[in-house]
Protein backbone atom coordinates (compact mmCIF):
# COMPACT_ATOMS: atom_id res chain seq x y z
CA UNK A 1 0.00 0.00 0.00
CA UNK A 2 2.88 2.43 0.79
CA UNK A 3 4.49 1.59 -2.01
CA UNK A 4 1.17 2.29 -4.64
CA UNK A 5 0.65 5.55 -2.41
CA UNK A 6 4.34 6.81 -3.32
CA UNK A 7 3.57 5.83 -6.79
CA UNK A 8 0.68 7.55 -7.01
CA UNK A 9 2.04 10.62 -5.39
CA UNK A 10 4.89 10.42 -7.88
CA UNK A 11 2.75 10.29 -10.94
CA UNK A 12 0.78 13.22 -9.71
CA UNK A 13 3.65 14.95 -9.15
CA UNK A 14 4.93 13.92 -12.92
CA UNK A 15 1.62 15.08 -14.16
CA UNK A 16 1.89 18.31 -12.59
CA UNK A 17 5.77 19.10 -14.02
CA UNK A 18 4.15 18.56 -17.60
CA UNK A 19 1.13 20.70 -16.96
CA UNK A 20 3.48 23.63 -15.89
CA UNK A 21 5.76 21.96 -19.10
CA UNK A 22 2.79 22.73 -21.36
CA UNK A 23 2.12 26.15 -19.27
CA UNK A 24 5.48 27.13 -19.91
CA UNK A 25 5.51 25.93 -23.49
CA UNK A 26 2.67 28.41 -24.67
CA UNK A 27 3.74 31.44 -22.51
CA UNK A 28 7.06 30.89 -24.25
CA UNK A 29 4.99 30.70 -27.64
CA UNK A 30 2.62 33.57 -26.86
CA UNK A 31 5.93 35.84 -25.77
CA UNK A 32 7.35 35.36 -28.92
CA UNK A 33 4.65 35.52 -30.87
CA UNK A 34 4.04 39.03 -28.95
CA UNK A 35 7.30 40.14 -29.61
CA UNK A 36 7.31 38.76 -33.54
CA UNK A 37 3.89 41.57 -33.43
CA UNK A 38 5.88 43.81 -31.51
CA UNK A 39 8.84 43.66 -34.02
CA UNK A 40 6.40 44.40 -36.81
CA UNK A 41 4.46 46.78 -35.34
CA UNK A 42 7.77 48.74 -34.55
CA UNK A 43 9.13 47.98 -38.26
CA UNK A 44 5.36 49.68 -39.75
CA UNK A 45 5.80 52.94 -37.83
CA UNK A 46 9.08 53.16 -38.67
CA UNK A 47 8.05 53.40 -41.96
CA UNK A 48 5.44 55.40 -41.80
CA UNK A 49 7.72 57.97 -39.95
CA UNK A 50 10.02 57.62 -42.95
CA UNK A 51 6.88 57.45 -45.87
CA UNK A 52 5.45 60.86 -43.48
CA UNK A 53 8.61 62.72 -43.31
CA UNK A 54 7.67 64.83 -46.39
CA UNK A 55 4.57 65.60 -44.56
CA UNK A 56 3.61 69.47 -45.40
CA UNK A 57 4.94 71.88 -42.42
CA UNK A 58 3.00 75.26 -42.55
CA UNK A 59 3.85 78.47 -41.42
CA UNK A 60 1.15 80.76 -39.09
CA UNK A 61 0.86 84.09 -40.51
CA UNK A 62 -0.86 87.23 -39.18
CA UNK A 63 -0.40 90.74 -40.20
CA UNK A 64 -2.14 94.26 -38.95
CA UNK A 65 -1.90 96.45 -41.58
CA UNK A 66 -1.16 100.11 -42.22
CA UNK A 67 -2.02 102.90 -44.32
CA UNK A 68 0.90 105.16 -43.42
CA UNK A 69 3.65 103.12 -44.57
CA UNK A 70 2.20 100.04 -45.93
CA UNK A 71 5.66 98.87 -47.75
CA UNK A 72 7.32 98.86 -44.42
CA UNK A 73 6.76 95.95 -41.75
CA UNK A 74 7.80 95.34 -38.32
CA UNK A 75 8.22 91.95 -37.45
CA UNK A 76 7.16 89.26 -34.56
CA UNK A 77 8.97 86.02 -34.74
CA UNK A 78 8.18 82.85 -32.62
CA UNK A 79 8.49 78.88 -33.59
CA UNK A 80 5.35 76.92 -33.38
CA UNK A 81 6.55 73.60 -33.08
CA UNK A 82 8.16 71.90 -30.48
CA UNK A 83 10.55 69.46 -29.47
CA UNK A 84 8.98 65.66 -28.43
CA UNK A 85 8.82 64.29 -25.38
CA UNK A 86 6.98 67.10 -22.91
CA UNK A 87 4.84 69.37 -24.83
CA UNK A 88 6.81 72.13 -25.81
CA UNK A 89 5.67 74.69 -23.26
CA UNK A 90 9.15 76.78 -22.95
CA UNK A 91 10.53 75.47 -26.10
CA UNK A 92 8.36 77.63 -27.46
CA UNK A 93 5.01 77.49 -26.52
CA UNK A 94 5.72 80.27 -24.09
CA UNK A 95 7.36 82.45 -27.38
CA UNK A 96 4.13 81.99 -29.50
CA UNK A 97 1.96 82.77 -26.90
CA UNK A 98 4.05 86.07 -25.86
CA UNK A 99 3.99 87.43 -30.11
CA UNK A 100 0.03 86.19 -29.76
CA UNK A 101 -0.76 88.57 -26.94
CA UNK A 102 1.30 91.48 -28.29
CA UNK A 103 -0.62 91.47 -31.15
CA UNK A 104 -4.03 90.89 -28.97
CA UNK A 105 -2.55 94.10 -27.19
CA UNK A 106 -1.54 96.01 -30.47
CA UNK A 107 -4.82 95.16 -32.41
CA UNK A 108 -6.97 96.42 -29.75
CA UNK A 109 -4.65 99.79 -28.40
CA UNK A 110 -3.04 100.51 -31.70
CA UNK A 111 -5.30 98.81 -34.57
CA UNK A 112 -3.77 101.28 -37.38
CA UNK A 113 0.17 101.54 -36.88
CA UNK A 114 2.41 103.82 -39.23
CA UNK A 115 4.06 100.39 -40.57
CA UNK A 116 2.38 96.97 -41.18
CA UNK A 117 3.08 94.55 -37.72
CA UNK A 118 3.40 90.90 -39.44
CA UNK A 119 3.76 87.98 -36.62
CA UNK A 120 5.24 84.25 -38.30
CA UNK A 121 5.58 81.78 -35.94
CA UNK A 122 7.44 79.34 -37.54
CA UNK A 123 7.14 75.58 -38.37
CA UNK A 124 10.20 73.10 -38.25
CA UNK A 125 12.48 75.20 -36.40
CA UNK A 126 13.60 72.02 -34.28
CA UNK A 127 14.43 70.53 -37.60
CA UNK A 128 17.24 73.56 -38.70
CA UNK A 129 14.84 76.67 -39.11
CA UNK A 130 13.00 75.49 -41.96
CA UNK A 131 10.06 77.22 -41.62
CA UNK A 132 11.32 81.02 -41.24
CA UNK A 133 13.87 80.33 -44.07
CA UNK A 134 11.47 79.06 -46.54
CA UNK A 135 9.44 82.08 -45.71
CA UNK A 136 12.53 84.09 -46.96
CA UNK A 137 13.25 82.47 -49.70
CA UNK A 138 9.38 82.51 -50.68
CA UNK A 139 9.59 86.29 -49.47
CA UNK A 140 13.00 87.70 -50.89
CA UNK A 141 11.23 91.15 -52.17
CA UNK A 142 9.88 91.51 -48.28
CA UNK A 143 13.24 91.47 -46.70
CA UNK A 144 14.06 94.78 -47.67
CA UNK A 145 10.94 96.17 -46.34
CA UNK A 146 11.44 94.92 -42.79
CA UNK A 147 12.56 97.47 -40.63
CA UNK A 148 13.31 95.73 -37.21
CA UNK A 149 12.12 91.78 -35.97
CA UNK A 150 11.96 90.54 -32.86
CA UNK A 151 12.29 87.06 -31.77
CA UNK A 152 11.58 85.24 -28.52
CA UNK A 153 12.59 81.47 -28.14
CA UNK A 154 14.29 80.12 -24.77
CA UNK A 155 12.14 79.31 -21.86
CA UNK A 156 9.48 81.23 -19.81
CA UNK A 157 11.77 84.21 -17.84
CA UNK A 158 11.64 87.54 -17.79
CA UNK A 159 13.62 88.81 -20.86
CA UNK A 160 17.22 89.77 -19.72
CA UNK A 161 19.54 89.90 -22.23
CA UNK A 162 19.97 91.77 -25.84
CA UNK A 163 22.70 91.62 -28.61
CA UNK A 164 22.92 94.29 -31.23
CA UNK A 165 24.13 91.38 -33.39
CA UNK A 166 26.53 93.55 -35.61
CA UNK A 167 24.07 96.38 -36.49
CA UNK A 168 26.12 99.30 -36.11
CA UNK A 169 23.33 101.55 -34.55
CA UNK A 170 21.58 99.63 -32.70
CA UNK A 171 22.38 101.02 -29.25
CA UNK A 172 20.91 104.22 -30.75
CA UNK A 173 17.36 102.79 -31.28
CA UNK A 174 17.12 100.87 -28.40
CA UNK A 175 18.25 103.34 -25.92
CA UNK A 176 15.64 105.66 -27.12
CA UNK A 177 13.04 102.97 -27.04
CA UNK A 178 14.02 101.72 -23.52
CA UNK A 179 13.31 104.79 -21.75
CA UNK A 180 9.24 104.21 -22.81
CA UNK A 181 9.65 100.63 -20.61
CA UNK A 182 8.94 100.21 -16.84
CA UNK A 183 12.20 100.39 -15.02
CA UNK A 184 11.35 96.95 -13.54
CA UNK A 185 11.20 95.48 -17.62
CA UNK A 186 13.93 97.64 -18.48
CA UNK A 187 16.36 97.45 -15.49
CA UNK A 188 16.84 93.40 -16.21
CA UNK A 189 18.13 93.71 -19.42
CA UNK A 190 21.07 92.97 -20.03
CA UNK A 191 22.54 94.73 -23.41
CA UNK A 192 25.36 94.02 -25.56
CA UNK A 193 26.11 96.55 -28.31
CA UNK A 194 27.20 96.49 -31.57
CA UNK A 195 27.36 92.90 -31.02
CA UNK A 196 27.97 89.88 -33.37
CA UNK A 197 25.33 88.43 -35.73
CA UNK A 198 27.36 84.92 -34.82
CA UNK A 199 27.19 81.64 -37.13
CA UNK A 200 24.02 79.63 -37.75
CA UNK A 201 22.09 80.79 -35.02
CA UNK A 202 19.90 78.70 -32.51
CA UNK A 203 16.58 80.64 -33.56
CA UNK A 204 14.60 82.01 -36.10
CA UNK A 205 16.39 85.49 -35.94
CA UNK A 206 19.98 83.98 -37.62
CA UNK A 207 17.27 83.53 -40.94
CA UNK A 208 16.92 86.82 -41.47
CA UNK A 209 20.25 88.82 -40.23
CA UNK A 210 21.84 86.90 -43.52
CA UNK A 211 19.30 89.05 -45.48
CA UNK A 212 20.89 91.97 -43.51
CA UNK A 213 16.96 92.50 -41.44
CA UNK A 214 17.57 93.91 -38.24
CA UNK A 215 16.73 90.88 -36.36
CA UNK A 216 16.65 90.35 -32.29
CA UNK A 217 17.24 87.78 -29.98
CA UNK A 218 14.88 88.87 -26.97
CA UNK A 219 16.75 86.23 -24.45
CA UNK A 220 14.97 85.12 -21.73
CA UNK A 221 16.53 84.63 -18.10
CA UNK A 222 16.57 80.70 -18.31
CA UNK A 223 17.56 79.82 -14.84
CA UNK A 224 15.52 76.64 -15.56
CA UNK A 225 15.61 76.12 -19.59
CA UNK A 226 19.20 74.91 -20.68
CA UNK A 227 19.32 72.26 -17.92
CA UNK A 228 15.39 71.12 -16.99
CA UNK A 229 12.91 71.97 -19.96
CA UNK A 230 14.95 72.17 -22.82
CA UNK A 231 14.14 69.30 -25.35
CA UNK A 232 13.27 66.80 -22.30
CA UNK A 233 9.79 65.61 -20.46
CA UNK A 234 10.04 67.90 -18.51
CA UNK A 235 8.63 70.93 -20.81
CA UNK A 236 4.94 71.09 -19.67
CA UNK A 237 2.65 73.78 -18.91
CA UNK A 238 3.10 74.11 -15.00
CA UNK A 239 6.47 75.42 -15.78
CA UNK A 240 5.40 78.88 -17.33
CA UNK A 241 5.92 81.97 -15.00
CA UNK A 242 3.13 83.65 -15.93
CA UNK A 243 4.32 87.10 -14.34
CA UNK A 244 6.90 87.17 -16.31
CA UNK A 245 5.42 86.69 -19.29
CA UNK A 246 2.60 89.31 -18.64
CA UNK A 247 6.39 91.72 -18.31
CA UNK A 248 7.50 90.25 -21.73
CA UNK A 249 4.47 91.05 -23.11
CA UNK A 250 4.58 94.61 -22.16
CA UNK A 251 8.03 94.91 -22.89
CA UNK A 252 7.50 93.54 -26.62
CA UNK A 253 4.23 95.23 -26.94
CA UNK A 254 6.08 98.58 -26.07
CA UNK A 255 9.10 97.92 -28.16
CA UNK A 256 6.76 97.31 -31.56
CA UNK A 257 5.11 100.58 -30.94
CA UNK A 258 7.57 102.28 -30.90
CA UNK A 259 9.42 100.83 -34.00
CA UNK A 260 6.10 101.60 -35.91
CA UNK A 261 6.25 104.71 -34.90
CA UNK A 262 9.76 105.38 -35.10
CA UNK A 263 10.57 108.21 -38.19
CA UNK A 264 13.31 106.10 -39.69
CA UNK A 265 13.63 103.10 -40.15
CA UNK A 266 16.22 100.76 -38.24
CA UNK A 267 19.38 101.04 -39.97
CA UNK A 268 21.05 98.78 -41.85
CA UNK A 269 25.02 99.47 -41.29
CA UNK A 270 26.99 96.72 -40.63
CA UNK A 271 29.81 97.07 -37.35
CA UNK A 272 33.47 95.80 -38.29
CA UNK A 273 33.43 91.80 -37.00
CA UNK A 274 36.17 90.78 -35.10
CA UNK A 275 39.45 88.78 -36.54
CA UNK A 276 38.55 84.99 -36.77
CA UNK A 277 41.88 83.49 -34.66
CA UNK A 278 41.49 80.38 -36.37
CA UNK A 279 41.65 81.53 -40.29
CA UNK A 280 43.61 85.11 -39.25
CA UNK A 281 41.02 87.23 -41.05
CA UNK A 282 37.96 89.55 -39.90
CA UNK A 283 34.60 87.53 -39.41
CA UNK A 284 32.10 87.20 -42.49
CA UNK A 285 28.38 88.20 -42.13
CA UNK A 286 26.21 85.19 -42.86
CA UNK A 287 24.99 84.21 -45.96
CA UNK A 288 21.35 83.10 -46.25
CA UNK A 289 20.29 79.49 -45.67
CA UNK A 290 18.16 77.39 -47.89
CA UNK A 291 15.06 75.80 -46.19
CA UNK A 292 15.05 71.98 -45.97
CA UNK A 293 12.26 71.20 -47.61
CA UNK A 294 12.45 67.28 -48.61
CA UNK A 295 12.27 65.59 -45.05
CA UNK A 296 15.34 63.69 -45.49
CA UNK A 297 18.13 64.02 -43.14
CA UNK A 298 16.59 64.12 -39.73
Amino acid sequence: KEIFDTKRKLDQQQRHVNLLLKENEELKSFLDDNRKNLLKEAKQEAKDIILNANRLVENTIAEIKSTVHPDQYVVLSAHFDSWDGGTGATDNGTGSILMMEVMRILKKYYPNPKRNILVGHWGSEEQGLNGSQAFAEDHKDLMPKISVLFNQDNGTGRISKLSGLGFLDAYDYFQRWFEYLPEENRGAIETTFPGNPGGRGGSDYATFVPYDVPAFFLMSNNWDYGMYTWHTTLDTYDKIVWEDMKRNAVTVATLVYLACEDPTAFSRRKAELPMNKDKGERSKWPEPRKANRNGQGY
